[in-house]
């Protein structure tokens, strides 16, 4: 199984019930853009993937696993950081940390539209798709992120996840072949039904 970003935290629950059903399964993760996921999945080398914000792709089905709550990450000495949630309003003077788009075009278009639909246009500053658990360019103050509630597990001192107001969640999706997929790999996907959550 592989997965882009944080949907290794994301979607720790979901995994360990799936293997718990199904101790045939070897489970393993690998930070890899959306596209190469998908391209994975469609050559056989990748049996499933969890993607946030998944396009549309023939020969594949996707299953909603989690509506993630979404949040602002920043330093917990940020005027923000007191709040118990902030409005995107509120963030229009900010750099905002994200992906490049080609690495995954659903969820970056969604965080762009989360400014974009209140009429402001994001600073973006670009990171790259390392998993960075240290959250480096938030941490030195260079920026802020928006990101999922998952991302509060084992958030580094001196961070802090304010939630977003109105509350806004995104989808974190199990994506797999349509056809002719794996035994393992379609009771897998079969199992997502129970696992699906929004937190």
């Amino acid at each position: 199984m592989r997965s882009p970003d944080r949907e290794r935290f994301v979607c720790n629950a979901s995994l360990r019930a799936i293997a718990e059903r199904l101790s045939e399964l070897q489970l393993t993760t690998e930070v890899m853009s959306v596209e190469e996921i998908l391209a994975g999945i469609r050559d056989g080398e990748v049996d499933v993937g969890i993607v946030r914000c998944p396009p549309g792709a023939d020969g594949l089905e996707s299953r909603l696993l989690r509506l993630e709550s979404q949040g602002v990450l920043l330093r917990d000495d940020h005027p923000l950081a007191a709040r118990s949630e902030v409005a995107i309003a509120d963030l229009a003077e900010e750099s905002v940390l994200l992906h490049p788009r080609e690495a995954n075009p659903g969820h970056y278009d969604a965080g762009v539209g989360l400014f974009t639909d209140h009429g402001l246009k994001p600073r973006i500053e670009l990171r790259s798709m390392t998993f960075d658990l240290a959250q480096a360019p938030v941490a030195e103050g260079r920026a802020i992120a928006i990101v999922g509630d998952s991302t509060r597990t084992g958030l580094p001192a001196g961070l802090a996840w304010i939630e977003l107001s109105p509350p806004t969640a995104l989808e974190v999706r199990l994506v797999a072949r349509s056809l002719n997929r794996p035994v393992g790999c379609a009771n897998a996907v079969g199992l997502t039904r129970p696992l699906c959550i929004r937190e």
